[in-house]
C-alpha cells in the first residue's frame, strides 16, 4: 500500500527585521506561521530564537548580544515567549492602538483590489479587536461606490463578519464577470467611456 505524501507549506523567510516599529507585527506574525507549518522542527524555543535571530539586521542582533554567552553559546532568554517580548519592548510600537485606529480611519479601497483592501482592513480591526457589526459598518462604509451599491441590493446582510466578506467576494466576483462580458460584447468602433 503506497503512502500519500503531503505537500509541504511553501513559507517565504521573512525579511530581516530593521528595528522600524511598523514593520514588528509582520515579521513576528510571519515568523509564527513558520514555526507552526512545522512544529518537529521548531519544537524547542532554543531554534525558535536562533531561527528569528538569524533574521535580525545587524544594528537590532548586536542589542541581543549582551544575552548570548560567548563561552558556552547559551542564551539566557528561557523561553521563546521572554525573547519575543524583548523584542516587542524595544520595537513595537506602544501606541499601536491609536495608529491601527488612525490607518482605519483613513483606509478606503480605491481602486485596490478587493483582496488587498479585506488584507489591510483586517490586519487594523484585528488589533482594535472590533465585533463583527463595527467590522461590517467599516468595512462596507470604506468599500469601492459599486460593491456598496451591491450591498443595498440584497434582502439582508449577514450578521457575522467572516459571512459577509464571503459575500462581498461574491459580489465583486460577480461584478468583475459583468464587466468582462460586457466589454467583451461591446462594439468595436464605440469609443472607450
Amino acid at each position: 500500500m503506497q503512502t500519500q505524501q503531503v505537500p509541504a507549506l511553501c513559507l517565504y523567510e521573512p525579511e530581516k527585521f530593521d528595528s522600524t516599529c511598523a514593520k514588528f507585527m509582520k515579521f513576528t506574525i510571519k515568523l509564527a506561521l513558520i514555526f507552526l507549518s512545522n512544529l518537529v522542527r521548531y519544537y524547542m524555543y532554543t531554534t525558535k530564537i536562533t531561527y528569528t535571530a538569524s533574521h535580525l539586521s545587524s544594528l537590532v542582533a548586536d542589542r541581543f548580544k549582551l544575552h548570548l554567552n560567548k563561552a558556552t553559546s547559551e542564551i539566557s532568554f528561557t523561553t521563546y515567549e521572554v525573547f519575543v517580548r524583548a523584542l516587542k519592548n524595544a520595537y513595537d510600537d506602544p501606541d499601536i492602538c491609536v495608529m491601527a485606529k488612525r490607518n482605519l480611519h483613513n483606509l478606503k479601497q480605491g481602486d485596490r483590489d478587493y483582496s488587498v483592501y479585506y488584507i489591510e482592513f483586517s490586519t487594523y480591526a484585528t488589533i482594535l479587536n472590533y465585533d463583527d457589526r463595527i467590522k461590517i459598518s467599516f468595512f462596507s462604509n470604506r468599500a469601492k461606490e459599486g460593491l456598496k451599491i451591491a450591498l443595498s441590493y440584497q434582502a439582508s446582510l449577514p450578521e457575522t463578519f467572516d459571512q459577509f466578506v464571503q459575500l462581498c467576494i461574491k459580489l465583486d466576483n460577480r461584478a468583475k464577470l459583468l464587466y468582462y462580458q460586457s466589454s467583451c460584447y461591446a462594439p468595436q468602433n464605440t469609443p472607450a467611456p
